[in-house]
């Protein structure tokens, strides 16, 4: 393996410490603070309000449905509250992207009850998740997005 080269820059003293404030003690360098940054920054776009749009405002699931991005969603099983984000590479769900709405739900579903087959932790996402409606400020079933198409 390859060691990457290096680059050195300058920053001032409060922009250090605000990076410094964003690092994980222990874990975190300056590279990863700045990845972990970039990375957001793709996975939500300015919106309007910033005078940019946004290149691709939706998400295209891999049977051809479109999501919004950005659109924070959440599910309810056993008890639990699961929360994710639909972001323009797929559904974002603790630390990990998933392809599908049902992969997701079965991500969410073992997390907490490991004794789950993939089998028996099978789930329709359309129905297990919900998304968060600005507009009526109510969560409602995901699956009115693809009701509307």
């Amino acid at each position: 393996m390859s060691a990457k080269s290096t680059v050195n820059i300058e920053l001032n003293e409060e922009l250090f410490e605000q990076l410094q404030s964003l690092a994980i003690p222990l874990v975190d360098d300056l590279n990863t603070v700045i990845s972990r940054l970039i990375e957001h920054w793709e996975n939500n776009p300015p919106t309007e309000t910033t005078g940019h749009k946004p290149k691709n405002s939706w998400w295209l699931t891999p049977r051809g449905e479109k999501l919004p991005i950005n659109t924070e969603i959440r599910a309810r099983y056993n008890g639990e509250e699961f929360k994710g984000k639909i972001l323009k590479t797929g559904i974002f769900f603790e630390g990990e992207t998933f392809t599908s709405l049902s992969a997701a739900g079965i991500a969410a579903k073992k997390k907490n009850f490991n004794e789950l087959s993939d089998a028996s932790a099978s789930t329709n996402g359309w129905r297990f998740w919900e998304y968060f409606d600005k507009e009526t400020k109510r969560w409602r079933s995901i699956s009115n997005f693809r009701d509307s198409m």
